[in-house]
């Protein structure tokens, strides 16, 4: 229809009209054409998004079930077991859990992908607005919209549901990423719990397993057996027992612990039951067999007590009779001397009565053994015969023959004292060497030692081999005189046989058959040892240099790789080492059994070699494993960076290459406002996700810095080459989004947008202002300071870049000053000033910031450094003081060590400067961190102090052990020296020695002589044992070397000590003999009896045996010397006793008697010394040993009970929470059982030590006391234990009761608090709220009554944790803060609901007002726009004025109440998302209204545009009429001079043909695409003047020739110019084009210096390249262009496409342009002041202050005056005249508390706005702010809050 009436209209109309006509009709089709495009556009979107939302939807919930099924399972899961079976079971199941989540991904992943397709963007940006909505969904006070720290959101999130939709993504991949994390530690707890398990099972079945091979060992053992040395073996084998259990203790302890420790973290009932069974059988059978043990032990040492007895009394009196019965056994001498039968006969004499004297030795003896037969009783038929009967029938037997030998003959001759004295001397050579053999010491460990063993025994085999002729022919002889002897009998009966020999022969030849065996078995055991000894050490040296070769393996190995394959190789390599090391533990075990083996049978020496050997091998082997582990955390630390770097690495990569192609795609910068704005928009959520990738880049930089640091240097390098690629993509996109950026700012300056420009820069500095002002301290560590420095440099790339829209910006605002009123100029000045100083401050905080940041990246790396030296030197010296040391057993060597470890101790104590100066580091470096690091940094520095502590501790620790070493070393060399000193001494007075003397006189001066050089000989026998002793415990605990030179030191003394003993010895015997032939007999045997009598004296005065084991061993030690001396005195008693008896057979009758009776006393008193000798040594040694044990009994049970007497104590704290009064008494449990276990002991310590008082102590006080001590403390641990097992009770009901109430009080405030949250947000509703208000304050008395509870329940735990166990105080501590907490959380929460209720009635009222006062202001608006549509445009340009003005005011109006209008649209959209079924009536009256003032606003915009488009085409009529050809030619070619144009090249390029000839259309058009200002009317006459003669064809050289005929003739008369002149000629020219009623004037001042216009600023004027320029800011501006600014006429009736002309790089001139609209910004309090004033004068208006639940402060002035008709004129004062309405403005301010904003006002400005060209109204925002007029665009950004300048109030935080 509208084509056809068109149609008709075109056939009717003048051509002109035609020409309208058609142009309207091809818009129209147009805009048809692209509403229905549009149309079909939305249709398609809306059915793609129906589809996109289906499937979102369908795989939202179906991923939902599945989240509420697996979440279900966990939440429902079982306790875990401390079983393994069970456990692993768990484990499997919770294993396949996992990896049912992450099987899951690819659907979470289906989700995402279904809500970026759903919303057309990527899950990063959708992620970014998650925590907008989430905001938005939890407010309930102020918006998140009027918050002025807004995220930028995108335009998709306005959409219907778009909200609820990014909720449910954000609430699923929230609820996976706890899923998965909750599945992956229940899966880490059951691995850590399963490990912890098989490691108590395996020990518990390993001791288990041992356990019972010992009860088997114990039931296998033998019946006690009857002999000394069967009964000591089975009683070694006890004791190897036990001391088994003391090994295994440790073991036992532990498993106790490991299973008391599950037993306690177990949840499982049954679990826990099973495993405190198995605890407990596990104890009982260890107790148990301890037991037995030691029942078997007591049993066997009562045996072995007995046996000792008899069979001492048994070899004493077997050994006495053997030699009776070889003496009685010996044939009779019957020839040869017959003093020799004589003395046979005598012999045989003494011997009977000697026989008769032991029956009382026999009858003793057989008492002993029937005691042992009746000990052994039970086994009577399994023993054997133990031999007292054999004793008396040999007994008896021997009296019998000695009664028949004495009828034999009484003497006989024969010559056999020369062999006797050869068989008797090889005798006692055989004898010597056997009882050296039988003496011999085990085989050594190491095989050179024994290699030495065998070298000895072949020399002594050597010597018995050269010695057995001499013995075969001494056995000859004796043998033939034996034999000749019995054949002849011719002196009688009388004379003895020749038995002597016999039994001397007999003697020899089984001496020597012993000497041999001796020899074998020796040499068979000293190579069996030999091989052993080399075995343990080629396995030792082997094992050793295996370790040695990985250990320099390990330290040889190549440093951290920095990819993950590099490293992975490294660890498995690593493994394989490991690997290898767990191969060779059966070899390091091997080695260990096989040490101990010989350990068991090596002296002490040895074992302390041994033992050493394999500590060094196992020290060696553990420190291996040890830096294998460091090696592997090294790596593995490692593999996790470089996989980290490696990953996040990839992962930005892609993501600024995403970002970046992105970018590149972006649409080249629009021509519009609004294609500007959409793209600046775009480019915002761009540069967002730009923010949000750039801690990504910032991570992954210091990740790889940090790689590249602890990596080797060739994959240092490949880490640089990365960090270098991600730099430079950073840097190149960061780049190009500056300039995308910068651009678009240039941009919406190009396009008039000043404002919006300045406000885009502004909230920039804002945002980094308050980023710099609420940054982070700088850090402790230097990563964190470079971290925070790459953001410094980050920013500081940012300031710079923003430095060219500062500057734009400035220039902009230049010629905006120079174009605008005075109002506005000062608006724009104080904008530019703000500008200005915002940036300043900007820049100062940066470079403050970074001077901040550099100084604390000194100071931490400064101290980062130090402490790394700190732990270095720590780490060396630590090495130095811990290693492995053994002193020095030399005085010279000592010293040395000493001089050497002062040098390190000095350096020590000097170190701790150094520590000092660290900790006074650190603390300066903690205020430059956060709270972590600070806790760090102390314990970096408290770690380094206590090292340093410990390493002083350990310096001096060490240094006392030298100086002891010392010390001991000197005493040593001391005794040596001095005994070294005696010897030769004594060396010297042997050889010094004179021979034997033939005079007696002379003889015993020699021998009182020789006397005192064998008491020194005795002296320096214990000088140089006590010597031995000091070298023996010296040698073992030093150096290999010192020990060995000590040890061939103290030999070598011990070697010639022997000799010179020896040779006293013989000499003494020598004397002695020599005295007594020559007739000394009665004074030796006067000295001999003499020192019996004295010896008797001792052994009957001695000391009484005490229970003191030290007085003890001091006895032992002196009857040991007194034993030595009866030893010593026994050749003096042979030599007597031969004197005497060859003295008998001189004498004759009664002196033969008397001389016999002195003998036999002699004799009688000899044997009672050594009996009681032997009597009083076995007591003591009896007594020394039951006292060991007791002791040995009494010592662990006084150590235990002194132990345990502390937690015994009532001062014990034993109160706490329910679990550890659980485990106090749990460990009580265990205690008392432990208890019991040791009452065995204590019966065991108390009959041992009645034992000793009984039985064997002569003087039991100490023992007696010791027994009432263990009684008295026993008893009190008992008591004791009763009492702490009764307070625990008490604890136990105490903490019941105190966690009943408190599980009650937290569970009902979560309900509280649960109940809280549920409550509906406050209702729109009045009546509602108030209900709402009165239901709270309901709740909130609830809460109240609870009070007195809360507080009793507080006063409970704070008194229990007075009364506290130490491990009880921090849960009690956790629980009472946590009560505390959420009492406070919950009464604060009833606060703010109590609140937010208050404040929304309080809301609510202001709402409706401000609704009623705009609807009524709408009205009175539409009937005003009513009347001013009815009135016709004039047709004059007067009235056309006049019409625009009064509509501008009318816009001018409408516009100050947009800020209401946009408030009341916010607080519906607010109150509908949040309550929509609220006050229906309210929504629809604010949408009708809203709907309404779209309707005004695009009336009147419609309206502004006619009016405007009349007064355009008016002013090009007036300009027409008035049009001289000659002005335009001038004006054309100054614009051609500007322009550096030539007139030809101008207008050839529109002759399309080439002919030199132009159409007059090819003319117009080629004017209007030059950028000359002129209208169509003036281009026709232009076009007529050239073509006078209308032909419609104008020719090139004629357009040429008029234009240049001019040029020159003006070119030749500005040549004959001066600059001045040309100046004012040009100023004149320009002047005389002004239209105003008021010419504008232009007044010269000076020489070059000018006042234009009303303003009394002088501006410099001059000419540049034939170019009139007048100086403007800093810099030149053309005349002609900075007139169409400043000029009146010039600048009105402009547009924004003028505006963007001008403003454009070609500045054509000519164009004019708007004024922009000021934005003064007032004090807070000059607005709050000027508010109240206004209602104080207005009687209609009410000032409302409130608070809201946010915490702000809101101020709301509302107007109820009614509305006159429309204005339509204003008196030229500005006052509106009588009945013009008075504007209603509804003022409102928000402040938060503490805070000052800007107040609103309303704007206003001297230059009225101007509508577009276009009759389109301006396309409707998503927003919720209504369209504007193009004075509220130009006066703010586009949204209503900036439009109206209300400020937003800074977002505060929630209570």
């Amino acid at each position: 229809q509208a084509r056809t009436i068109g149609g008709a209209l075109i056939e009717e109309s003048d051509p002109e009209e035609k020409q309208k006509i058609q142009t309207r009709l091809e818009a129209l089709v147009q805009h048809f054409s692209q509403l229905k495009s549009t149309t079909q556009t939305r249709m398609a979107d809306l059915e793609d998004a129906l589809q996109k939302a289906t499937v979102y939807e369908n795989q939202s919930n179906e991923f939902d079930k599945w989240l509420k099924s697996v979440e279900g399972k966990l939440s429902s899961w079982e306790p875990f077991s401390i079983a393994s079976q069970p456990l692993k079971t768990q484990l499997e199941a919770i294993e396949e859990l996992s990896q049912e989540v992450e099987s899951q991904r690819p659907a979470l992943g289906g989700v995402n992908t279904a809500e970026e397709r759903l919303f057309d963007d990527s899950l990063s940006a959708i992620q970014g607005c998650e925590e907008h909505v989430l905001q938005q969904a939890r407010a309930t006070g102020t918006s998140p919209e009027s918050s002025v720290d807004k995220p930028v959101l995108p335009g998709w999130l306005s959409r219907g549901g778009a909200s609820e939709a990014v909720e449910v993504g954000a609430n699923l991949r929230d609820r996976y990423d706890k899923l998965k994390v909750s599945a992956g530690a229940k899966c880490d707890e059951a691995s850590q719990l399963l490990q912890r398990v098989l490691a108590y099972e395996s020990s518990y079945d390993d001791l288990q397993g041992w356990l019972r091979g010992e009860k088997a060992r114990a039931a296998s053992f033998s019946p006690p057996a009857i002999t000394v040395e069967e009964l000591k073996a089975q009683l070694q084998e006890v004791e190897a027992m036990q001391s088994d259990f003391q090994n295994r203790a440790e073991s036992l302890e532990a498993i106790n612990s490991a299973g008391t420790e599950l037993v306690d973290s177990c949840k499982d009932e049954l679990s826990r039951d099973s495993g405190r069974i198995k605890l407990s059988d596990l104890n009982e059978s260890w107790g148990n067999t301890l037991a037995e043990l030691g029942a078997r032990e007591d049993h066997l040492k009562e045996g072995l007590v007995l046996a000792e007895k008899y069979q001492a009394l048994h070899d004493a009196f077997d050994g006495w009779l053997c030699d009776c019965e070889a003496k009685a056994a010996l044939p009779l001498q019957t020839e040869g001397d017959p003093l020799e039968i004589r003395r046979q006969l005598e012999e045989l004499k003494a011997l009977l009565s000697e026989v008769e004297a032991h029956s009382p030795q026999l009858d003793e003896a057989v008492m002993a053994g029937r005691e042992l037969e009746s000990y052994t009783d039970a086994e009577r038929s399994a023993l054997p015969d133990i031999g007292y009967t054999s004793l008396q029938e040999r007994y008896e037997t021997l009296k019998s023959n000695l009664s028949g030998h004495l009828s034999l003959l009484e003497g006989a001759l024969g010559h056999v004292s020369g062999l006797k004295d050869r068989l008797m001397e090889l005798l006692l050579q055989l004898e010597d060497w056997r009882s050296k053999l039988k003496g011999h010491e085990p085989p050594h460990v190491l095989p050179v030692d024994v290699e030495k063993q065998l070298q000895q025994l072949a020399s002594l085999k050597q010597a018995v081999d050269e010695l057995r002729p001499t013995v075969t022919q001494a056995e000859e002889e004796g043998r033939a005189y034996t034999t000749e002897e019995e054949a002849s009998s011719t002196l009688g009966d009388d004379v003895p046989s020749g038995a002597e020999f016999q039994s001397l022969l007999s003697a020899l030849t089984q001496t020597s058959g012993e000497v041999d065996n001796q020899l074998s078995y020796w040499e068979d055991l000293l190579q069996a040892g030999l091989k052993t000894a080399q075995k343990f050490e080629g396995d030792h040296s082997a094992l050793l240099s295996w370790v040695k070769s990985k250990e320099e393996q390990l330290a040889s190995a190549e440093t951290v790789r920095g990819d993950p394959e590099g490293v992975r190789e490294q660890l498995r390599e690593l493994q394989e080492l490991q690997d290898e090391l767990l191969q060779h533990q059966p070899a390091l075990d091997s080695l260990s059994t096989l040490g101990h083996s010989m350990m068991d049978d090596a002296s002490p020496e040895d074992s302390v070699i041994i033992s050493d050997q394999l500590s060094h091998i196992q020290a060696a082997v553990e420190a291996l494993q040890r830096n294998a582990n460091a090696r592997r955390r090294a790596l593995e630390e490692g593999l996790a960076q470089a996989t980290e770097f490696a990953a996040g690495w990839g992962v930005v990569m892609e993501l600024i290459d995403s970002k970046h192609e992105e970018l590149q795609q972006l649409a080249p910068v629009g021509a519009d406002i609004d294609a500007v704005k959409i793209q600046l928009e775009e480019y915002k959520e761009l540069e967002a996700s730009l923010s949000e990738l750039k801690p990504k880049v910032t991570t992954t930089l210091a990740q790889g810095k940090q790689l590249k640091d602890n990596c080797s240097a060739r994959d240092g390098a490949m880490v640089n080459e990365k960090l270098d690629k991600l730099n430079t993509a950073w840097s190149q996109l960061y780049s190009d989004g500056l300039s995308r950026k910068h651009q678009l700012e240039d941009a919406l300056l190009q396009l008039g947008q000043f404002h919006d420009a300045l406000a885009e820069l502004l909230t920039w500095i804002a945002t980094t202002t308050a980023k710099l002002l609420g940054a982070e301290p700088p850090g402790a560590r230097p990563e964190t300071v470079e971290a925070h420095l790459l953001e410094i440099e980050s920013l500081e790339s940012d300031i710079a870049s923003h430095q060219p829209s500062v500057s734009s910006l400035h220039e902009a605002g230049e010629r905006l000053i120079t174009s605008s009123s005075a109002e506005n100029t000062a608006e724009i000045q104080q904008d530019l000033s703000d500008l200005t100083n915002k940036w300043e401050r900007l820049s100062t905080l940066t470079a403050e910031r970074r001077a901040l940041l550099e100084a604390a990246l000194e100071k931490a790396r400064h101290f980062n450094d130090s402490w790394r030296k700190e732990v270095h030197w720590l780490s060396e010296a630590e090495k130095n003081a811990y290693a492995d040391w053994k002193p020095c057993g030399l005085p010279e060597t000592c010293e040395a060590d000493i001089t050497k470890h002062e040098v390190f101790a000095s350096e020590v104590r000097e170190h701790g400067d150094a520590v000092e100066a660290l900790r006074k580091e650190g603390e300066g470096v903690k205020e430059q961190g956060g709270v972590e690091e600070a806790r760090m940094v102390d314990r970096w520095v408290m770690d380094v102090a206590s090292r340093w502590e410990d390493l002083g501790a350990a310096v001096e620790e060490r240094e006392a052990q030298l100086q002891q070493a010392k010390s001991r070393a000197l005493e040593l060399d001391e005794s040596y020296q001095s005994t070294l000193e005696k010897v030769l001494g004594c060396e010297q007075a042997q050889q010094a020695w004179e021979p034997i003397h033939s005079e007696a006189q002379v003889v015993k001066q020699q021998l009182e002589t020789h006397k005192e050089y064998l008491k020194q000989l005795t002296e320096l026998e214990s000088q140089l044992d006590e010597l031995d002793g000091l070298g023996q415990l010296l040698s073992k605990g030093c150096i290999k070397e010192d020990g060995e030179i000590i040890q061939q030191r103290i030999a070598d003394l011990r070697s010639r000590w022997d000799a010179l003993h020896s040779a006293a010895m013989e000499r003494q015997s020598s004397l002695e003999e020599s005295l007594l032939s020559l007739g000394e007999f009665e004074e030796a045997y006067e000295e001999l009896w003499a020192w019996l009598n004295d010896a008797l004296r001792q052994l009957e005065e001695a000391e009484p045996i005490t229970g003191d084991p030290d007085v003890v061993g001091t006895q032992l030690a002196k009857h040991k010397a007194l034993q030595k001396q009866l030893g010593a005195r026994l050749s003096s008693r042979n030599a007597v006793t031969k004197a005497g008896k060859l003295l008998m057979k001189h004498k004759t009758g009664e002196d033969k008697v008397v001389l016999k009776k002195k003998m036999q006393d002699l004799e009688r008193e000899w044997e009672k010394v050594c009996q009681l000798s032997v009597e009083r040594q076995d007591k003591l040694e009896e007594a020394y040993r039951i006292i060991g044990q007791f002791r040995s009994n009494l010592g662990p049970l006084r150590s235990w009970m002194a132990k345990v007497m502390p937690s015994l104590d009532e001062a014990e704290p034993v109160h706490g929470d329910v679990h550890t009064v659980d485990f106090l008494m749990a460990t009580h449990s265990s205690f008392q059982k432990e208890l019991g276990s040791h009452q065995k002991g204590v019966d065991a310590a108390n009959a041992t030590g009645k034992h000793l008082v009984e039985e064997i102590l002569d003087d039991p006080a100490i023992t007696r006391q010791d027994l009432q001590e263990l009684s008295e403390t026993w008893e009190g641990i008992c008591q004791s234990s009763i009492k702490k097992q009764e307070r625990l009770d008490e604890a136990s009901q105490a903490a019941k009761e105190f966690e009943g109430q408190y599980n009650e009080l937290l569970l009902w405030m979560e309900a509280q608090s649960e109940e809280l949250l549920t409550m509906p947000p406050p209702d729109e509703d009045t009546a509602m709220l108030q209900l709402q208000l009165d239901d709270h304050k309901a709740f909130s008395q609830e809460i109240a009554g609870r009070q007195p509870e809360f507080d009793k329940i507080l006063a409970t735990g704070h008194n229990l944790l007075q009364l506290a166990h130490p491990r009880a105080v921090p849960v009690l501590q956790s629980k009472l803060q946590q009560l505390e907490r959420n009492w406070v959380d919950l009464r604060g929460r009833v606060g703010v609901r109590s609140e937010a209720l208050a404040s929304a009635l309080l809301e609510l009222h202001g709402l409706q007002d401000m609704l009623e006062n705009l609807w009524q202001w709408v009205g009175e608006a539409e009937g005003t726009m009513a009347d001013t549509e009815a009135q016709p445009i004039g047709d004059n340009l007067e009235t056309v004025e006049q019409q625009l003005a009064e509509h501008e005011a009318f816009q001018e109006e409408m516009a100050t109440q947009q800020p209401n209008m946009d408030a009341l649209n916010k607080a519906a959209k607010k109150r509908k998302a949040t309550h929509p079924h609220a006050n229906p009536e309210m929504s629809k009256r604010i949408t009708s209204l809203y709907k309404k003032w779209q309707k005004l606003w695009l009336r009147s915009s419609d309206r502004h545009r006619h009016l405007l488009e009349a007064r355009t085409r008016l002013k090009d009529i007036a300009l027409a009429r008035s049009f001289d050809f000659d002005v335009w030619r001038k004006r054309f070619n100054v614009w051609a001079d500007q322009q550096k144009l030539r007139v030809r090249d101008l207008f050839r390029r529109f002759d399309s043909n080439h002919d030199g000839m132009l159409t007059r259309e090819e003319f117009m058009k080629g004017l209007k695409a030059s950028g000359l200002a002129m209208n169509q009317i003036e281009m026709e006459k232009i076009a007529d003047a050239l073509d006078p003669n209308h032909t419609n064809v104008i020719d090139l050289n004629e357009i040429v020739s008029v234009l240049k005929g001019f040029k020159r003739s003006r070119t030749l008369s500005k040549e004959r110019m001066s600059d001045t002149e040309k100046i004012d000629h040009e100023i004149e020219h320009q002047v005389s084009q002004c239209t105003c009623a008021k010419k504008f004037k232009v007044t010269r001042v000076a020489e070059g210096q000018y006042r234009f216009g009303d303003s009394q600023k002088l501006r410099l004027v001059r000419i540049l390249r034939s170019t009139v320029m007048v100086r403007v800011g800093g810099g030149w501006e053309p005349l002609e262009e900075f007139l169409l600014k400043h000029d009146p006429c010039r600048a009105s009736g402009r547009t924004n496409a003028d505006l963007r002309s001008l403003l454009s790089v070609d500045r054509t001139p000519g164009l004019a342009t708007a004024g922009f609209t000021s934005k003064r910004q007032t004090s807070t309090a000059a607005k709050n002041a000027a508010m109240r004033k206004a209602a104080a004068e207005d009687p209609h208006s009410k000032v409302v202050t409130r608070t809201l639940p946010s915490g702000r402060k809101e101020t709301v002035v509302t107007t109820k005056k009614p509305v006159a008709a429309a204005p339509t004129a204003r008196a030229k004062n500005g006052t509106p005249p009588r009945g013009e309405p008075i504007r209603h403005t509804l003022l409102r301010q928000t402040t938060p508390t503490g805070a000052s904003n800007s107040s609103p006002r309303v704007q206003k400005s001297s230059t009225p706005p101007r509508a577009h060209k276009s009759s389109t109204p301006p396309r409707v925002q998503k927003s919720s702010t209504p369209p504007r007029s193009p004075a509220g665009r130009l006066a703010g950004s586009g949204t209503g809050a900036k439009a109206s300048r209300i400020p937003t109030p800074k977002k505060t935080p929630k209570p």
